[in-house]
């Protein structure tokens, strides 16, 4: 009698409960309205101490409950599935250093020094090494005081740096902020004894509720620590009230400094209040290029050396002769990074800050005083805007096309595989719980092609599961004498598991390489898909085997894998006619390709164009030419208008690069052209540059190239050169049709569509790959001729492609008719791939692996060779 499977049970269970764990956060972070998800922080605190105030909450408990629950709100957030710019709305921009500039004005500025050419060398070398750094540092400055959650700010080396604000509705803002210039000040800091009087007169204003406030005063700098971020949002709203700043003396002013850790003498979260001299003399526009640096004192301890210019050595001399003993606060943003004390009047330019605790945190301050005098100019080379109610409107599409396919396929494996499907179902249930799981886990953002990867791998997870069901139907039907099912579930999942594994490990190899060169929401449907691939075989594999022993152990007698069969036991000639289709279908995939490359300049989106592109809702039916017309009468004849597919009367309007200052324009011109066509405020739009979208091809380019690199070198390991060749054929046979197909129908060539073709290559080669598993296990063991162990093979595994295939076009059918505009392309793309993927994985891989080997298999060679000794 079967053991219970224990250790795998409590496995399984374990899993389940630490997925719940980590989705926990996720799900009571969205039980919150998107409002409040959505709502500045100070704001929301404001917000919460009415609402405690009203319900009767004790005044001095107030500020503690708020914090608390600030605290767990923030909490929240942070271990929640972050949502994309696509599902939230938002603004995306590609910032980029114009070094070029930067470095022929740092040239004439040293030889203007009389700099030796080694020596200017040397100063491009070194400041070229950090600019990338200090644009960094003086961006994260300037977004922060936008006060937005979750700014992401990545560095793309050399020269670009991708900003992503999520929830923003006023992008030229953003922009503005950018591209301002960087300012930095030297400002003496106020005496001490300054501080002490002023907080009293601060508090009596306010009527006693700013002491309590910043309890913690500095011992040797006018300073005061402020708990952050609750007490500073208070704290900075009192600083800025109008009667405030009437007590506050006009020679004085109050500046922020950087967010603290806790540390020994505080022990929380803090930001320091410095009261500072209004009046400066000396500014960061003194500072020598390149002048900053870092090093160690005698002692270890890092310090920080600035130069100053001509001019800037006689203003820096008389200004610390004059305050030694007192602090210098530098100020970069209108924020104070540091407040060293004057040691020594310095008279020859160069200027020592120490006191600082780390070598890091010298080289972070090295790098602002270098931003804060940069010259280089920050140029937006690429931005997107997606309007908020246009991504809540890609959710729910999303998840509605999601639920209505997932249902359809669950209800197929049930009414097909009878109870095997019912486990099949439940380990497919699991596996979309332990993906959503595995994002919280890995703080992964979703995308709305993430959503599609989500979906996808659905359809896919379904796959393992049906190549194991097909395998244990004919270990019962090959059963002469009666089997157990122990010995039948051992035999069947034993034989399909190498498959499941070659099979999902090409994909897996397609995702990674989407995951290294794919931007933005490409990356998205790569951590999906990865995690899916993974996820899919450890429900497939493990779970449905647990519980198909836990069955077994209960005492279950028969092995329901249900009746239903599309194809009996099929001998179709499948080789008879291969050549013809192949060369047809080859030549149509030619043709289309060379209408691809003809059409070029028509059919490249905007993200390989580059350009300026708004896509806008019309609240009335309009038609294509009546927008047409009017970008035409603004002087516009050259822009593409097109009606979004699935979504109603929405339009994409988009022209050349450099023919609109800004893509706001398009919509500007419309409301004036067509007033009785109004259209909504909540648009979203983009602007690629010429170059970054020449990059963005070359990064598709890269994905195919290396995706395909991968998977033929692991077919070739797993199985032979010449498989390897058959599948490459193939490889190409379906990217070049499906290209055609684009062609053909005019659909746009963008990033997703890229995203779509690398999963069809995934796709297709795991259909071929399934077919070429099955023909290596035949030929090790039938007395059969290469065609026929092809031809038979490929029946063998007819069950499985057709309903595998069917599985995945199901859900992929249901994103293209339901899963709204933005992902409309996509899954055409999609579709048209599992079609020609799952007709080449029989009618051209096969055929042409035949084509390659005709030798006999082992077993036929030995009995003609024990034949020919014979006689």
């Amino acid at each position: 009698m079967q053991r219970m499977p224990v250790w795998k049970i409590g496995f399984i269970v374990f899993t389940i409960l630490l997925s719940l764990w980590m989705l926990l956060p996720s799900m009571e972070f969205y039980s919150y309205d998107a409002l409040m998800r959505n709502q500045d922080e100070k704001d929301r605190i404001k917000e919460w101490r009415e609402e405690m105030l009203a319900d009767g909450v004790a005044p001095e408990e107030v500020d503690a409950k708020v914090k608390a629950k600030n605290q767990d709100f923030r909490d929240l957030k942070s271990d929640s599935i972050r949502l994309g710019l696509d599902l939230q709305g938002g603004v995306h921009l590609v910032i980029e250093v114009d070094h070029e500039k930067f470095e022929q004005q740092l040239r004439d500025d040293l030889a203007k020094q009389g700099k030796t050419e080694q020596e200017i060398e040397q100063e491009v070398e070194s400041s070229l090494a950090t600019v990338l750094d200090s644009a960094m540092a003086v961006i994260e400055n300037r977004v922060d005081s936008f006060g937005v959650a979750e700014v992401a700010l990545v560095k793309q080396p050399p020269w670009r740096i991708v900003l992503e604000m999520p929830g923003v509705s006023e992008p030229e803002e953003v922009k503005s902020l950018v591209n301002a210039e960087a300012e930095l000040y030297f400002h003496i800091v106020a005496p001490k004894n300054e501080l002490g009087r002023l907080l009293p007169e601060i508090d009596s204003v306010v009527e006693g509720d700013f002491i309590k406030l910043v309890p913690q005063v500095d011992p040797y700098v006018a300073a005061v620590a402020v708990e952050y971020p609750d007490n500073y949002l208070l704290v900075d709203e009192i600083i800025n009230r109008s009667d405030v700043k009437r007590v506050i003396p006009r020679q004085y002013m109050f500046k922020w400094g950087d967010v603290q850790e806790p540390t020994n003498y505080i022990n929380y979260e803090h930001r320091y209040l410095y009261l500072l001299e209004a009046d400066f003399d000396v500014s960061g526009s003194y500072l020598e290029p390149g002048g900053t640096g870092v090093r160690t004192d005698a002692m270890g301890r890092p310090e920080i050396i600035l130069s100053f210019d001509r001019d800037g050595k006689r203003i820096f001399s008389r200004v610390t002769g004059d305050h030694v003993g007192e602090h210098l606060a530098i100020v970069l943003n209108d924020q104070v990074y540091s407040a060293p004390v004057i040691r020594d009047k310095i008279s020859y330019g160069v200027a020592t800050i120490s006191g600082i605790d780390t070598y890091d945190e010298a080289r972070e301050i090295a790098i602002v005083l270098r931003a804060g005098s940069l010259p280089a100019p920050l140029t937006v080379a690429e931005s997107r805007v997606v309007g908020p109610s246009l991504g809540a409107d890609s959710i729910r599409k999303g998840i509605y096309s999601g639920l209505i396919g997932g249902v359809i396929v669950l209800v197929f494996m049930v009414v097909y595989y009878a109870l095997v499907g019912v486990v099949a179902d439940f380990a497919v249930l699991l596996n979309l719980f332990f993906l959503m799981a595995g994002m919280a886990m890995f703080k992964a953002t979703l995308t709305l092609p993430g959503i599609a990867g989500i979906v996808l791998t659905i359809g896919m997870a379904v796959d393992a599961n049906v190549l194991i069901f097909e395998r244990l139907r004919e270990e019962m039907r090959a059963s002469k004498r009666a089997k157990t099912i122990q010995l039948i579930l051992d035999k069947g999942y034993g034989r399909a598991f190498m498959t499941i594994f070659d099979a999902n490990l090409t994909t897996l190899i397609t995702a990674l390489v989407l995951f290294q060169f794919g931007t933005g929401p490409i990356k998205g449907f790569a951590v999906t898909l990865s995690l899916g691939i993974i996820i899919s075989m450890f429900t497939a594999v493990f779970v449905s085997r647990v519980i198909m022993d836990v069955m077994v152990a209960k005492g279950m007698k028969t092995l329901s894998v249900g009746t239903m069969r599309f194809f009996g036991e099929t001998k179709i000639d499948f080789l008879k006619n291969a050549r013809i289709l192949m060369t047809t279908t080859g030549c149509l995939a030619i043709a289309g390709f060379l209408f691809l490359v003809y059409d070029w300049e028509k059919m490249q989106g905007i993200d390989f164009a580059g350009g300026d592109e708004v896509q806008l809702q019309f609240q009335q039916e309009t038609s294509v030419q009546e927008v047409r017309s009017a970008m035409s009468e603004a002087g516009y004849a050259d822009a593409v208008v097109q009606r979004v597919l699935g979504a109603g009367n929405q339009m994409m309007i988009r022209v050349r690069e450099g023919e609109v200052e800004s893509p706001e324009v398009l919509a500007t011109v419309l409301r004036e052209k067509l007033p009785e066509k109004p259209f909504n405020d909540d648009f979203s739009y983009n602007r690629v540059g010429a170059k970054v979208g020449g990059e963005l091809l070359w990064k598709g380019l890269y994905c195919v190239i290396f995706s395909s690199i991968g998977i033929l070198l692991y077919i070739t390991v797993r199985f032979e050169f010449r498989f390897a060749v058959a599948a490459v054929v193939c490889l190409f046979h379906d990217l070049l049709f499906t290209l055609a197909f684009l062609a053909i129908t005019g659909t746009e060539f963008n990033l997703p569509i890229i995203a779509a073709l690398l999963t069809v290559l995934g796709y297709s080669l795991n259909d071929t790959i399934v077919v070429f598993d099955r023909i290596r296990e035949n030929y090790t063991s039938a007395l059969l001729n290469f065609k026929e162990i092809v031809n038979l093979s490929i029946n063998q595994t007819l069950t499985r492609t057709i309903n595998t295939s069917a599985t995945t076009l199901i859900v992929i059918l249901m994103l293209y008719l339901l899963g709204g505009s933005v992902i409309h392309d996509f899954a055409l793309t999609l579709l048209m791939g599992v079609i020609i993927g799952t007709y080449s994985s029989i009618f051209v891989a096969s055929p042409v692996l035949l084509m390659l080997g005709r030798q006999p298999a082992p077993a036929v060679a030995e009995k003609n060779g024990k034949r020919a000794m014979a006689t």
